[in-house]
């Protein structure tokens, strides 16, 4: 199933999402991770409700192929739940948030890198967009 996920995801178009969108509650978490990703690949826009969700998801690489298709759907409802995520303890989900609202909304990132207490990835990406 996992295969099958990031094949519809190289060859796949938006056409596809809804059997990746159900993938995305599959049991198992490389099957999400990859439903997830595929998803951002083929531009789907319509999945960015269902990757929202899958932002909430309890194992972290989950977290992070669903942040990055939102930054690859240029998702703006995504912007503050990827912010939260951006201050995460894990280091690859607090990446992803960032770089993420990085490509949604660089003027979100300059913002809350200014704010106190604000997260390397956040300082990190207002530099990137600093460069743009």
């Amino acid at each position: 199933r996992a295969v099958a996920a990031e094949l519809l995801g190289l060859i796949g178009g938006a056409g596809d999402a809804e059997p990746l969108l159900g993938a995305l509650d599959d049991a198992a978490a490389e099957v999400r991770a990859k439903a997830a990703r595929a998803l951002g690949r083929v531009g789907a826009a319509s999945a960015a409700a269902g990757l929202r969700h899958a932002l909430e998801d309890r194992v972290p690489f989950v977290r992070v192929a669903a942040a990055r298709s939102l930054g690859d759907l240029r998702d703006p409802e995504a912007v503050l739940r990827l912010l939260e995520l951006a201050g995460d303890e894990r280091f690859e989900v607090a990446q992803a948030g960032a770089q993420s609202v990085l490509a949604i909304d660089p003027a979100a990132v300059v913002r809350a890198a200014a704010a106190p207490g604000a997260s390397p990835h956040l300082h990190e990406a207002a530099d990137l967009a600093a460069l743009a």
